[in-house]
């Protein structure tokens, strides 16, 4: 997804917060795409390391209705 890259690229080069807009406009579009989650995740982790809104992410993963087949993927 385009749009996904693009989240990816200003959480990198440009503004965190420009990217945390894109990635929560994309949750927010389509909420149970889970890669969408785990890139976002990554991106909290690796790159801005801010553990709050990685722990706040992981709750928010943690109240979608998923299969467990997709929660063992996600909490892996």
């Amino acid at each position: 997804m385009m749009t996904s890259k693009w989240a990816q690229f200003e959480f990198k080069n440009g503004s965190q917060e420009r990217g945390r807009t894109i990635f929560f406009g994309l949750l927010d579009n389509f909420p149970k795409r889970t890669d969408i989650l785990v890139v976002f995740l990554d991106m909290e982790e690796a790159v801005a390391k801010d553990w709050d809104a990685a722990r706040q992410l992981y709750e928010r993963a943690s109240s979608l209705n998923m299969s467990s087949k997709k929660m063992q993927y996600f909490l892996r």
